[in-house]
């Protein structure tokens, strides 16, 4: 007799603790009088984590978050992120979309770079269009030099008006050396007009312009130059303008260009003396043999390494670049042969300084083929039709595992199987797990035939929560809603329908659980 009133005891003790813990009506209310004054320290004295996880209330635990954010502790608030993600329930400020985005966010500002890379993977599996991990995975990829995979997000991202600075420039060095040049050319444009004052956007036009533009190139050379410091970068802006005087057959601008070029910038002794080379060419192409012979002579002095120099001085002897000479080079010949080489392949890639080592292993995640992009296995985007095809699927013995975690991911502890005479239907009560007197119906109503639920159905269905005593109901269905319906629901919170997009996150979820499962 005496265990069992120590036993009773012992429960109405540990049942006053429990009871204890879950009232405090009023403590969100003091937290936000803290949170409104800035003493966030004092507010987090009061969300102490086992608490707050006793009671349940998502909005303690956006305040959790808040405190972290203030104080910029972003570890514990992608610590309280996650804590809101296994809780289930979402504060009405925060929604799954931006709470993803959230931990995106503070995963790339704490952990490496593929969880980060992960995160933002997952934020587009909820989310399968969202900007931001449409831009911030596309910039991975494409400073990684992935150039499809890049291309893949980030045509998307730039479609829906993605245009600050960084982006664009990544995005016009992607669409560039995937050989997209006019598409390349569209958003350089667009990212100079935007930031006109930006001279390393201008250094990327250049760049950019071996192959055409090279009237605008030539313009914004010679408005660098004077500004530019980098005696390499003042190297390949020289060769830029050279290669589009040649393309343009503008030999006199080239000699002008030149004697400029070596007359009013410092410039390493070597490349000094490529360019009075290049400009003793243009003035025998021009056939200006005296201010030839003159930079000869200079170049003579200079015991260059030009194995040509002694070739050339037959052209300026004979005054004729068709010397009547046995083994005279053709002028012609020379000339093609000391500028063909004059912008490597790779000058792009090496000097725009975008493409860098990325710490990604992306076959990990993506599938290419016949020139698509797929991502793989878990990473899979959802759709409502491929979400809709694997609930239809399920069969009655798994259905019931299927309600029982959507249940448990929003915050509901099943408690019995009710009885029903539908075969595609199936009926749960559940008690919520910080309020357990808070009951919910959790029922699944599938059709095998197109089919619309109406208002009368949604009122006998509240009929059917009042006998079991529950205050909220849960519909999964395949079925779509008629207006009147979705009026309904509108009007009365008491019930919600997942069918469509709403669908997709709980069979993703349950997909990869199972898979987790068959993997052990």
């Amino acid at each position: 007799m005496l265990y069992l009133i120590a036993g009773v005891g012992l429960v109405l003790f540990f049942l006053l603790v429990y009871f204890f813990l879950q009232s405090d009506p009023g403590l969100s209310e003091k937290v936000q009088e803290l949170l409104a004054q800035g003493r966030y320290q004092e507010a987090l004295q009061l969300l102490d984590l086992e608490k707050i996880r006793s009671i349940g209330d998502p909005q303690l635990y956006y305040q959790r978050l808040r405190c972290f954010e203030e104080l910029q502790q972003p570890k514990e608030a992608l610590e309280t992120l996650h804590e809101i993600r296994r809780l289930g329930k979402y504060p009405s400020a925060l929604g799954i979309p931006e709470l993803y985005r959230k931990i995106a966010f503070y995963t790339k500002l704490c952990e490496d770079e593929e969880s980060a890379f992960e995160a933002y993977l997952n934020l587009l599996q909820v989310v399968p269009e969202d900007s931001e991990a449409l831009r911030e995975l596309g910039l991975w990829a494409g400073r990684a030099h992935e150039l499809e995979i890049a291309l893949h997000f980030m045509d998307r991202a730039y479609a829906q008006k993605v245009f600050d600075g960084e982006f664009l420039k990544v995005y016009a060095a992607v669409l560039y050396e995937a050989g997209r040049e006019a598409k390349a050319f569209e958003v350089i444009s667009e990212l100079m007009s935007r930031y006109p004052d930006e001279d390393a956007y201008a250094y990327l036009f250049v760049l950019m312009s071996g192959k055409s533009h090279f009237s605008e190139a030539k313009k914004k050379i010679l408005d660098l130059l004077p500004k530019t410091i980098d005696e390499m970068k003042k190297v390949w802006l020289g060769r830029i303008y050279v290669n589009a005087c040649i393309k343009q057959k503008a030999y006199t601008e080239a000699c002008q260009f030149l004697e400029r070029l070596v007359a009013e910038h410092h410039l390493p002794e070597d490349y000094l003396v490529e360019f009075k080379y290049f400009a003793l060419l243009f003035y025998l192409q021009e056939q200006n043999f005296q201010k030839a012979a003159h930079l000869y002579e200079e170049l003579s002095s200079l015991r260059t390494s030009y194995a040509q120099l002694d070739k050339i001085r037959y052209y300026i002897d004979y005054i004729d670049l068709h010397p009547p000479l046995e083994n005279a080079i053709p002028f012609e010949k020379l000339f093609e042969e000391t500028f063909q080489n004059l912008l490597p392949a790779n000058l792009f890639y090496s000097e725009s300084g975008i493409f860098q080592e990325v710490r990604i292993d992306f076959s990990k995640y993506f599938e290419i083929r016949d020139g698509g992009v797929s991502l793989k296995g878990d990473y899979a985007i959802p759709t409502p039709e491929w979400a809709m095809s694997r609930f239809m699927s399920y069969s009655r013995d798994e259905l019931p595992l299927f309600i029982r975690q959507v249940a448990e991911s929003l915050g509901y502890r099943i408690l019995q199987q009710e009885a029903l005479s539908e075969s595609e239907a199936l009926d749960f009560t559940a008690a919520h797990k910080g309020q357990p007197s808070q009951k919910a119906l959790f029922s699944l109503r599938r059709f095998r035939d197109q089919t619309q639920l109406s208002d009368i159905f949604l009122a006998n269905y509240r009929n059917r929560m009042g006998t079991l005593s529950c205050q909220k109901g849960f519909i999964l269905s395949n079925a779509q809603l008629t207006l009147a319906a979705e009026e309904s629901l509108k009007k009365n919170r008491d019930i919600e329908f997942f069918s469509g997009q709403r669908l997709v996150e709980h069979v993703l979820s349950y997909e990869k659980n199972k898979r987790k499962a068959l993997a052990k």
